[in-house]
């Protein structure tokens, strides 16, 4: 009986702690990468500055040292529909602000680095978390090239009906092994009517597991039929990355 009553009471805590808080009980401590204490340039972006240099920052409740995580391929904005103007500028997220109405987000590309040639995002050697879920949306420049068919090269193509522009998210255990996949279609005209990720999207990442790389994968439709490169930019927002990692890890 006193095992039931302990058990029972248990559950009448949990039930009144915060899923977070329970995490903590249990030794898991959550972080989020939000961004949002990157200090940016009158532009309203930081390009580059934090895809090759692997520079450390405090994401959310986690503060990383420089050498705890690195990311390629992407450049820091707070840049929202506001800021659509004549000029190109890809780094113009589709939604009104940053993820849950905060400020500052980040844009994934193509890095263009022979020496880091991925999308993503590298934990230090050695070390895995729990992926657990990140924001993703479309950017203006990807939108307007799905929609009507401009971009600044002028290849692109409007999407018909079959078409799709997609994000995979592969995640990478500490050894280099691939754990698993996570497909996020951010236009999709197989369906009628056509979705189009216009607003921040939270994308369950579980599935990835204990990661040490994340690594992303951008694909189109509207590609080259013989090289498979994509006439679609290659520009897609990610905002609130979160983790999950043991205490004392």
């Amino acid at each position: 009986m006193k095992k039931f009553l302990g058990i029972s009471l248990l559950g009448l805590v949990l039930l009144s702690c915060s899923k977070d808080q329970i995490l903590e009980e249990l030794g898991v401590v959550p972080y989020t990468i939000t961004f949002e204490d990157v200090a940016l340039e009158s532009s309203g972006f930081m390009e580059y500055k934090y895809a090759e240099h692997g520079v450390g920052f405090e994401g959310g409740t986690y503060e990383f040292a420089p050498n705890d995580i690195e990311y390629y391929g992407f450049a820091i904005s707070c840049l929202d529909v506001s800021a659509v103007s004549g000029t190109y500028n890809p780094y113009i997220v589709s939604a009104a602000s940053g993820a849950e109405g905060s400020s500052n987000f980040a844009v994934f590309h193509d890095p263009f680095d022979l020496f880091n040639p991925y999308l993503g995002v590298q934990l230090a050697p050695g070390v895995e978390h729990q992926v657990v879920s990140a924001f993703f949306c479309l950017t203006h420049v990807t939108l307007q090239a799905i929609e009507d068919g401009v971009d600044i090269h002028g290849n692109a193509s409007a999407f018909g009906v079959g078409d799709h522009f997609d994000v995979t998210a592969i995640g990478f255990d500490r050894h280099g092994y691939e754990t698993a996949r996570v497909t996020i279609s951010l236009a999709d005209f197989r369906r009628s009517p056509p979705a189009l990720c216009l607003d921040w999207r939270l994308v369950d990442l579980r599935s990835l597991g204990l990661v040490n790389r994340i690594e992303f994968i951008v694909s189109s439709t509207d590609c080259n039929s013989y090289t498979g490169e994509s006439y679609t930019p290659a520009y897609f927002a990610i905002d609130n990355l979160k983790f999950e990692r043991k205490r004392g890890v």
